[in-house]
């Protein structure tokens, strides 16, 4: 409860500092609402995307009010209850708020999404069929990395879901490796390549690769406003603003979303869908 009191003040006081020093916000405008997917911790999050949000807010000359939410399925379903302005989320829940909730796209990362099965660096498995019958850590079914771990797994004649435990966010996933919670975790390559503790980690096995993390808009968003933040994304660019945001994150850049992109995602969207509305059954 402590560290989680400290993390919370921390983000606050960070939150507060880049509110009170943007320029020329508009005070009479009520805050535009920027949610996180929790696939990293708060503290984690915050780091990444606040020069993201700073950046915004000169831009637009709006207060943002950038939030995340306990777990996945929170997050989704913020999304389908219009809780965020605009916000980010994985591919699959982007392709299925655009066809179920008529969200709207602003942009996206040009780097490819794909899963890394990780294990201890010093363990004794050399390839996936050894982790048969072992404990893996994941970021739940909801998590796309998950989706595509366990046809991975499944490749290797392993029973998907066998043995797994859950974990709030990716490097909560390598946090029980490393501890000895678990034997092996899954995670998004691009966080694994970030992380502080890739040295105490080896790479078993990939995933295939789909299209990445989407930046959305709710349906029913201020035509107005819709266009603005997306002309903001879209300059957010590598060899522009969000040079060193690229450069700490290994997104590679800001680019368009495109029918393509939907159309590859729209089995994982199904997957995602009938998990959603399955618990409603």
């Amino acid at each position: 409860m402590r560290r989680f009191l400290q993390v919370w003040l921390s983000a606050t006081i960070i939150l507060f500092h880049a509110t009170a020093f943007s320029k020329e916000i508009d005070n009479t405008l009520p805050p535009l609402q920027f949610g996180l997917l929790p696939y990293l911790s708060v503290h984690q999050l915050i780091k990444n995307y606040l020069p993201l949000k700073n950046y915004l807010e000169e831009k637009l000359g709006r207060t943002i009010v950038m939030t995340t939410a306990p777990d996945y399925r929170s997050h989704l379903l913020r999304i389908r209850d219009n809780v965020y302005d605009f916000y980010l989320t994985a591919p699959h829940m982007a392709a299925l708020a655009e066809h179920d909730w008529q969200a709207r796209r602003l942009a996206g990362y040009k780097r490819r999404l794909e899963g890394s099965l990780v294990v201890a660096k010093n363990s004794p498995y050399r390839q996936i069929a050894d982790i048969r019958g072992k404990i893996i850590a994941a970021p739940g079914p909801y998590a796309i990395v998950t989706m595509l771990a366990e046809s991975l797994l499944g490749s290797h004649h392993l029973i998907p879901g066998e043995n797994v435990i859950i974990t709030a966010a990716h490097n909560n996933s390598l946090l029980a490796v490393i501890r000895g919670n678990a034997d092996a975790a899954v995670i998004s390559s691009s966080v694994f390549e970030q992380q502080k503790y890739k040295q105490q980690l080896r790479l078993l096995g990939t995933t295939q690769s789909v299209p990445h993390a989407m930046f959305m808009a709710r349906a029913h968003i201020n035509e107005s406003d819709y266009l603005a933040i997306r002309d903001a994304f879209m300059h957010f660019t590598a060899d522009g603003p969000g040079k060193l945001f690229f450069e700490h994150t290994g997104y590679i850049d800001m680019v368009s979303i495109t029918d393509a992109q939907m159309r590859e995602l729209e089995p994982f969207a199904e997957t995602l869908r009938h998990l959603l509305y399955g618990e409603y059954d």
